[in-house]
């Protein structure tokens, strides 16, 4: 009976056993599900992002349609925990924004895109640089600076030359603008010299337009000249834009020499070259005109400076948006010469346009200082992150050779005392054995007296009693018993 209950108590618990262990397996499968079925809704929702932000790129000859599919994208993004093409879509919806002249739009996107990038370095400098460039546009040119500091140094680090090239000729610029001509010197150089060295002859001509119009302001009017004849010679047919660009410098130098008529003559030439050609450098028809504008107003010849500046503006190539300074300049200047010619009706419409850019403008840099109080607070943070992670790194490093020395050292320890223990059990069995064989001797020679001793007795006669009697015995029954002793 009682073996009968030992069997079913043992069958219960292994059944049991089985139970439970089904219902961890079958606890396990459901968890596992219902993760597997979460990271696969989020890799379809991250695949959605990530298809509609292709899409958005092989699209983005049509600005409108990719901002919209951008737009989707990054909704979905922002609802994800590690969007991987959201930095990448919120930079190229930036940079149509820009492209498209919505500058506000375009800081926010930049400025979002260095919020939420924390490891991607050639994103982080793209967003940095094209933020510089949304502040030259809107003639901040100290934050420009600021910002393409900041891509330039991630540009040398991460060794992205073409990048670095166009950094440079940017700094250039926003540096004239700043009127820090010595500054921009030395970045246009540097523009001009990456540029040979990636063998890019468009941005070789750029950089060169750029450098003697720095060397215009700065009177260096033959170096000008010589760098002008240069880039003519090299790059003078090769593109419309360039062609532009060295007729405007050389008139531009003629102007600063006192050369008008020479001057005239370049800029007539641009002229004509701008009415041949619809698709031209947007800032190249503001640029031009807003001087050549100028220069007949200067002279007193008022109506064709009004007819210059108004064929600036309905040129095909030129935006509502584009670079607001000289925008602002030409409504400035046909406002007044218009009204001073008496139509102060239409002169008060250019006034009013005029405003509109100022009132924007305004708004736009009051944003912008609130963005980039957020950016400097951002930066801040960032740096404190990294300054902690540097010193947990460095803690962590010395805690890591700390213990690889302790354990180094125990090996060490560890080492010698197993040879010391193996020195010193060979020892003590060296001693163990010569113990034993030196008794065993010691008991042979007591052996060998006893014997001698017997021997003598038997002799002698019987006349020594010192033999020990127990030994005696032993003594005459092996000499009885030794067949070499009963042979003799």
């Amino acid at each position: 009976m009682s073996t009968y209950m030992i069997y079913s108590s043992s069958f219960v618990n292994l059944v049991a056993m089985k139970l439970h262990s089904l219902l961890l397996l079958f606890a396990f499968i459901s968890i596992v599900s219902c993760n597997f079925e979460s990271e696969k809704i989020a890799s379809e929702q991250e695949r959605l992002a990530y298809d509609l932000f292709m899409k958005a790129k092989h699209e983005s000859g049509d600005a409108s349609t990719s901002i919209g599919l951008l737009d989707r994208s990054i909704e979905i993004g922002e609802g994800l925990s590690s969007p991987t093409y959201l930095i990448y879509a919120l930079n190229l919806r930036g940079y149509l924004y820009l492209h498209e002249q919505q500058y506000l739009q375009a800081m926010r996107d930049f400025s979002k895109a260095v919020e939420v990038n924390e490891e991607n370095t050639d994103q982080l400098a793209y967003s940095y640089h094209h933020l510089g460039i949304v502040y030259t546009k809107i003639d901040d040119f100290e934050k420009s600076a600021m910002m393409l500091e900041k891509a330039q140094d991630l540009y040398r680090k991460t060794g992205q030359t073409a990048w670095l090239q166009r950094n440079h000729y940017h700094m250039a610029m926003a540096s004239l603008f700043a009127k820090r001509v010595d500054f921009a010197e030395q970045h246009a150089k540097a523009s001009m010299q990456l540029a040979e060295e990636l063998g890019s002859e468009r941005e070789i001509a750029l950089s060169g337009s750029l450098l003697s119009r720095i060397y215009i302001e700065q009177s260096r009017i033959t170096k000008a000249e010589e760098l002008i004849s240069q880039m003519e010679q090299r790059f003078g047919n090769t593109d419309v834009d360039t062609k532009l660009r060295f007729l405007g410098k050389k008139a531009y130098m003629a102007e600063q020499l006192g050369q008008t008529e020479v001057a005239v003559v370049h800029y007539h030439d641009a002229l004509q070259i701008f009415q041949n050609n619809s698709e031209v450098d947007e800032r190249l028809v503001y640029n031009i005109h807003l001087f050549y504008g100028k220069l007949l107003s200067d002279t007193e010849k008022t109506a064709e400076a009004v007819r210059v500046w108004r064929a600036a503006l309905d040129h095909p190539a030129a935006k509502p948006g584009m670079y607001a300074a000289d925008l602002t300049s030409i409504y400035d200047k046909l406002a007044t010469t218009i009204a001073d010619a008496g139509d102060y009706e239409e002169g008060f419409k250019y006034a009013q346009l005029n405003a509109t850019i100022n009132t924007t403008q305004r708004e736009l840099l009051s944003i912008v200082n609130d963005k980039q109080t957020e950016l400097k607070n951002l930066l801040q943070k960032r740096q404190e992150q990294l300054a902690a992670a540097e010193a947990t790194s460095q803690a962590r490093f010395w805690y890591l050779l700390i213990a690889l020395s302790a354990v180094l050292l125990l090996a060490v320890a560890g080492v010698a005392l197993y040879r010391s223990r193996r020195y010193w059990l060979k020892e003590a069995k060296e001693l163990e054995e010569s113990y034993v064989s030196q008794r065993k001797n010691l008991r042979l020679m007591h052996f060998n007296i006893h014997k001698m001793q017997y021997l003598l007795k038997e002799i002698v006669g019987g006349s020594i009693e010192w033999v020990n009697p127990e030994v005696e015995k032993v003594m005459k029954n092996m000499l009885t018993t030794d067949p070499g002793r009963k042979k003799k």
